[in-house]
């Protein structure tokens, strides 16, 4: 499917990753972990706390042993449905899975991320100690005494609507943190939405005399990448039901686009329709359906699917409108054409 020779390090990255061989057999892999799933609490602002409302809110973060790195996503909102909309969205241990790399996990930049959306500002404060999160929680900075609390400030956001933090300073990687969580502004509520997740390294020591699943796995994604840039679409689209067997969910997308260019348009809906009842929010997947649909001559299915993404991007920098263009290019020029393409070009202006 669509910009597969820039893509392929990303696909290679979310296989269970290859070994790096120290002494005897002992191996590394990295993992994700979410500490915190994507939750949405409602702070309210300085006036209303005077009639039992709630303005700041503090949050623990017990981090998993051999973190690596941990990241924490926001977005504030003025309205309720807006937070629950990019509360189903994000899937911050999700795209964490897709960039981890044994060769660097450092190299994973925050403007690789898909951070929310926000509508509202909010300050999230970063804790190293509960003394310092409990004074933050009880507002000890407007006592009379003026005694106030200590926060982390590189790891601290104020006034900002949205965005993702990473930390990875060592000594920030072990034990538990806090976020205080608050509302800044003087009338009116927000709907914080936040998510926290961490990259973990786990040792793994195999069996000299076999194989390992990773291996397998990392054998099977290279052989697939070959037969991709051959152009071999049926040995690659069974290559794909190989690794998808092994676990590997992130090849229905790649499934479905070998089978609709093998023109097995049944058997491509067929998968495709496995992979986004698996993973809803893949827009590789949604957008190889809408082909799927239209070549088995389901077009209301797929416009409402072409219609639906409009004003998303797949990936970075790469919008949805430029992917279905590509696509439809791509199958033209392999010699395979429908009516409706006409339409869908029409539809969506290309």
């Amino acid at each position: 499917m669509k910009m597969y020779q820039i893509l392929w390090a990303t696909i290679l990255n979310s296989v269970v990753l290859h070994s790096i061989v120290f002494a005897q057999n002992t191996n590394f892999k990295y993992t994700t972990q979410t500490i915190k799933p994507s939750t949405v609490v409602v702070l309210h602002s300085g006036s209303q706390t005077w009639v039992g409302g709630t303005s700041r809110q503090i949050v623990e973060v017990k981090l998993p042993p051999n973190t690596v790195s941990w990241y924490f996503s926001y977005g504030a909102y003025t309205e309720a449905a807006q937070a629950q909309k990019s509360q189903g969205m994000v899937g911050l241990a999700a795209q964490l899975l897709k960039l981890v790399d044994n060769t660097g996990i450092s190299t994973i930049a925050v403007n690789q991320l898909l951070a929310p959306s926000g509508s509202a500002y909010c300050d999230i404060a970063f804790f190293d100690a509960y003394e310092q999160a409990k004074r933050f929680e009880d507002k000890t900075d407007y006592n009379l005494l003026g005694e106030g609390f200590q926060m982390v400030e590189k790891y601290s956001v104020k006034n900002h609507k949205s965005g993702i933090v990473k930390i990875e300073d060592k000594k920030y990687l072990s034990g538990t943190f806090y976020l205080g969580l608050r509302n800044p502004v003087s009338f009116g509520e927000i709907n914080l939405m936040y998510e926290i997740a961490a990259v973990v390294q786990e040792t793994v020591i195999n069996k000299p005399a076999e194989k390992t699943k990773d291996q397998i796995i990392a054998e099977k994604t290279s052989q697939l990448k070959k037969l991709s840039l051959e152009k071999k679409h049926p040995e690659a689209a069974e290559l794909c039901k190989q690794l998808i067997d092994l676990g590997q969910n992130q090849f229905y997308a790649q499934l479905g686009w070998n089978l609709i260019l093998s023109k097995q348009y049944t058997q491509a809906l067929k998968y495709l329709e496995k992979g986004a009842s698996i993973d809803a929010h893949d827009l590789y997947i949604q957008g190889n359906l809408a082909h799927a649909y239209l070549l088995t001559n389901e077009y209301d299915q797929a416009k409402a699917i072409y219609q639906k993404y409009l004003n998303q991007n797949v990936g970075f920098n790469y919008s949805w409108l430029e992917m279905i263009k590509n696509d439809l290019q791509t199958l033209e020029q392999n010699e395979i054409k429908h009516d409706d393409f006409k339409k869908v070009k029409k539809l969506l202006k290309l």
